[in-house]
C-alpha cells in the first residue's frame, strides 16, 4: 500500500468481510433475502407513510434502498459502524 493511501489491507478491519467472500455475501443477500427486504419495505412504507428510517449495520444497504424506492416521502438513512 502506498504512503498516504486511505485504503486498508484486506481482512484487517474488524467486521470487514474480505474479498472474495464479500462478493459471495452480496450475491447471497441479493438472491435469498431480496423478497424479505421487499416485504419489510412494504410494511414500513404502509405503516410509516413519511418520516425517517435509520438502518444501522446495513451491510450492502439493500433494505434502505428498497424503502427509498417504494416511498420517496420516507428519508432512508444507512449507517455502518466506524472502522478502527
Amino acid at each position: 500500500m502506498r504512503a498516504g493511501s486511505s485504503a486498508k489491507p484486506l481482512g484487517r478491519v474488524p467486521g470487514e468481510i474480505p474479498w472474495p467472500f464479500s462478493n459471495f455475501y452480496d450475491r447471497y443477500v441479493n438472491r435469498y433475502l431480496v423478497n424479505w427486504f421487499k416485504q419489510i419495505a412494504e410494511d414500513v412504507s404502509t405503516s410509516l407513510g413519511s418520516g425517517i428510517v435509520l438502518d444501522v449495520g446495513t451491510g450492502p444497504g439493500r433494505l434502505p434502498i428498497e424503502i427509498a424506492r417504494r416511498s420517496p416521502e420516507i428519508r432512508s438513512w444507512a449507517s455502518m459502524p466506524p472502522r478502527e
